[in-house]
């Protein structure tokens, strides 16, 4: 289990399930870069690359990501701002090597945000799927990630992403977490996994964040 950065970040709950796929004119000298608005008590933001707005950035609205889009390569300031104003709530400065995929996850409250910054291998493994889980819930507990009862990984903190694990294709498969702090569950509606397909589970909103950014998981198709 890889543990990221904290940065002044932004909130990303409530991810709905999505495809990010890359465009299929890649220039030349580009990285792929997926950002997702997971911060409590933001509606929207604007997500921008070396302060131009990013594709699919402007006004990400809460649970959502902009898919895999190309950004310029090499040390890049990725900055989140409340959509609107101009002053940033997170950034962070990173390096992306050409061709490769990474992903920038706001999570926390806005009052106390932060960016999990991920390089993302989307790499397809022939007849499994593979599927990790990122903690963007500030509520502050300790989580075991399953996939059909199978544990992923455990003591899963808050800003942490698992590594990706190999898992049988399924029709309907069962992904669930536990938590300290409670008997229930979070489940997700019974899901298809694809062989050769990748797959990151989204952990976000808060018990206290009402119907707006509920506790709960997402299920984001990385290719």
């Amino acid at each position: 289990m890889k543990t990221f950065l904290n940065i002044a970040g932004a909130s990303l709950i409530a991810l709905t399930l999505s495809c990010c796929k890359k465009s299929n004119d890649t220039p030349s000298n580009t990285a792929s870069l997926m950002v997702v608005n997971g911060t409590v008590g933001v509606a929207g933001i604007d997500a921008t690359v070396g302060g131009a707005v990013m594709g699919n950035g402007n006004n990400l609205t809460y649970g959502r990501n902009t898919g895999y889009q190309n950004v310029a390569s090499g040390s890049q300031t990725i900055a989140m701002s409340i959509d609107g104003l101009t002053t940033s709530f997170a950034s962070s400065t990173e390096s992306m090597a050409v061709g490769s995929h990474y992903s920038a996850f706001a999570g926390g409250f806005v009052s106390s945000p932060f960016v999990v910054f991920t390089t993302d291998d989307v790499t397809p493994v022939s007849g499994e799927a593979k599927v990790r889980f990122v903690n963007l819930s500030p509520d502050g507990f300790s989580a075991k990630c399953y996939v059909n009862y199978a544990l992923i990984d455990s003591n899963v903190n808050v800003t942490d992403v698992t590594s990706f694990a190999q898992v049988p294709p399924s029709s309907s498969a069962n992904i669930g977490v536990t938590y300290t702090g409670s008997t229930s569950p979070l489940q997700l509606d019974p899901v298809t996994l694809v062989g050769g397909k990748v797959y990151t589970v989204v952990i976000s909103g808060s018990s206290s964040g009402g119907s707006s950014y509920p506790l709960t998981m997402s299920l984001i198709n990385n290719n």
